[in-house]
């Protein structure tokens, strides 16, 4: 943090300079720049796909599969879902795009 008087002499911020208070006006900017508790990052879940239906892992399994066999992805969505580590918002992309590529 810079004062103009800093870059052209001018006396300025003029009553933060006559008061005397820029070191307390730099803890205030401090203090205000610290993130609060509720601003703290938070651990990142866990959002891969998991599934309490064998039934339906299996439906979504072949629906990748229908789209891999019809080229219209990669099998590499394939392998993602086949390793656990397909999220939910990667699904949800896919779901998208194989739907474009096949209208």
């Amino acid at each position: 943090m810079k004062k103009h008087q800093d870059w052209n002499g001018k006396y300025c911020p003029h009553r933060i300079l006559s008061e005397d208070r820029w070191g307390s006006f730099l803890k205030r900017i401090e203090e205000a720049m610290k993130p609060k508790d509720s601003e703290k990052p938070t651990e990142k879940d866990d959002d891969t796909m998991k599934f309490t239906s064998t039934t339906a892992k299996a439906a979504v399994r072949d629906y990748i599969q229908q789209a891999v066999d019809k080229k219209v992805i990669d099998k590499s969505w394939l392998e993602k879902f086949d390793n656990g580590t397909m999220t939910s918002g990667d699904f949800e992309g896919l779901k998208i795009i194989i739907a474009q590529r096949s209208a």
